[in-house]
């Protein structure tokens, strides 16, 4: 079967590699769709401080079970998660999940830019594996992490007691936030960034704009403002490694809440805490929890299935990935 592989600094390389079978307790799955994260560029670019494994954003069919795996069947469409927790530790108790130091030690092999890969019966014994509804696609399907990333983020802050929000940075994360802020029925909502590009995106959305460009902290901030028709913004989520441009500016705006959702090797089980603001820093996040898709509320799947379809509509992504 083919794979991808990190090669030299900046390089991919495919490979030709024998198709693995399922042990005990594991799962073989055809890959369909597997999105393209920022982790995987930075992997790519030999940034990321994170295991090399390429693909995580996947879904497949079931191709092989294990000897005794229970409640799943070959030919089932299924959405993987690549990593999964102890649900045992201090932290999992707490629900922080995502920062359990078991959580990044499990990984799909080789991949999910793999023709074909494996769960391992660590995440498959933990519910990483679940059912993909035939009303989603696979290419839709294939948002669910990221989409996960984001609502895991905002259920950290008081989401719903608030009416206006700024986001720092207009790319796929920043855009998913609008949408879902979006959802829960905020309409003024002002979106930043340094490309005129990505802003042309969070435009079509409905989003108000401002261009922070190069300007000090208080024309920084008074652009912030002034896009949310003079209003302090009562939520801010960071959504861009440009630290020196958003970051300072969002916590001096005073918001009540920062959410700092950019990529980064935080502190397992630490959150952000600076100038007395209540800050949140999430890690990867995991849509799926304990005893499967069951474990999830229906508001939350709802959640993950319009936010999946709205989001390919932004992207333009509706025709197979090759």
């Amino acid at each position: 079967m083919r794979s991808l592989f990190i090669g030299a600094p900046g390089e991919v390389v495919l490979r030709e590699v024998k198709k693995p079978s399922p042990k005990k307790g594991e799962i073989l799955i055809e890959m369909r769709t597997c999105g393209v994260c920022g982790t995987d560029l930075e992997k790519i670019r030999g940034e990321a401080a994170t295991p090399r494994v390429l693909g995580h954003e996947v879904v497949g069919e079931v191709a092989e079970l294990g000897r005794g795996v229970r409640g799943i069947h070959t030919g089932d469409r299924v959405f993987t998660h690549h990593h999964a927790p102890c649900y045992e530790c201090e932290l999992c108790r707490r629900g922080e999940y995502t920062m359990c130091a078991e959580f990044p030690r499990h990984n799909i092999d080789p991949g999910g830019f793999s023709e074909y890969y494996v769960v391992p019966e660590w995440n498959v014994s933990r519910g990483a594996v679940l059912p993909l509804p035939d009303s989603v696609s696979f290419e839709e399907g294939s948002f669910i992490e990221p989409l996960g990333c984001c609502i895991r983020g905002l259920s950290k802050v008081n989401v719903m007691n608030f009416m206006s929000a700024i986001i720092y940075g207009a790319g796929p994360v920043g855009l998913t936030h609008l949408m879902l802020l979006q959802h829960y029925g905020y309409t003024n909502v002002a979106v930043g960034d340094l490309s005129e590009y990505r802003l042309s995106f969070a435009s079509r959305l409905g989003a108000k704009i401002f261009r922070p460009g190069d300007a000090g902290e208080k024309k920084k901030k008074k652009a912030a403002r002034s896009a949310l028709d003079g209003v302090a913004p009562e939520l801010a989520i960071v959504a861009t490694g440009s630290s020196a441009a958003f970051v300072l500016p969002a916590r001096n705006h005073g918001a009540g809440e920062l959410l700092d959702q950019r990529k980064g090797d935080y502190p397992r089980g630490e959150d952000a805490r600076e100038r007395g603001d209540r800050s949140h820093q999430t890690d990867h996040a995991q849509v799926q929890a304990r005893g499967g898709p069951s474990s999830l509320s229906s508001r939350r799947r709802a959640e993950v299935h319009q936010g999946s379809r709205e989001r390919l509509t932004v992207v333009g992504a509706n025709s197979p990935v090759k």
